[in-house]
């Protein structure tokens, strides 16, 4: 399950007239950042929660550079190259072929050509963006504070989710659909993508 981005407390503190303590619509709002988060995750093409990882490539000819989803890589456990994808100890690449970058989880090969073929690399390490909820809003307060934003205004306009128009004063008013992210929250998202995805980057 996705790590929470956020918390029912933070969303509260943003909707007018919601008090701290009430819990009435505490189910809905846990269901809104379990949502949002999963999707988040999605949009950003990365892992959240930090926790030990296994990845499996497809490898062209002559490919050397390869990217992990789960960033920042907080140690790299072992790389095995294998045609036959049955990855046993003789498979093992020695880390004096490769180079990695943690922050990015960029891992190069620069010392050994790699077996071509669906699967036929397979990464173990252990990486993401936070342990916990909560060292998540710290590293990352901007998104956070974007996911309290989102979440509040689907709240107060949760009588028109899906709705293209309301009525008022015997008028139609054309409104927008509330469930389409605000621009706050896809700034905050846009500036973390996954290196995988940024402009200029060798594959």
């Amino acid at each position: 399950m996705p790590l929470d981005m956020t918390t029912v407390a933070r969303v509260k503190a943003l909707i007018i007239g919601l008090s701290a303590s009430a819990t009435t619509y505490d189910a809905e709002l846990d269901r809104w950042i379990d949502q949002l988060s999963a999707a988040a995750e999605k949009h950003m093409n990365r892992v959240a929660l930090a926790a030990a990882q296994t990845q499996f490539f497809d490898v062209r000819p002559s490919q050397a550079v390869f990217f992990m989803r789960a960033t920042p890589v907080t140690a790299w456990t072992a790389v095995n190259n294998d045609d036959a994808r049955t990855f046993g100890t003789s498979t093992v690449v020695d880390a004096d072929n490769y180079a990695t970058d943690d922050d990015v989880g960029k891992l190069e090969f620069d010392g050994v050509v790699l077996a071509p073929g669906p699967k036929t690399l397979k990464v173990t390490y252990t990486g993401g963006m936070a342990a916990d909820t909560t060292a998540f809003v710290a590293a990352f307060p901007d998104i956070a504070g974007a996911m309290d934003v989102q979440i509040a205004h689907l709240h107060q306009r949760r009588g028109q989710l899906g709705a293209q128009s309301v009525s008022a004063d015997g008028a139609s008013i054309s409104v927008d659909d509330p469930t389409k992210w605000l621009p706050v929250l896809k700034r905050a998202l846009d500036a973390h993508l996954s290196a995988i995805d940024l402009p200029g980057l060798p594959l």
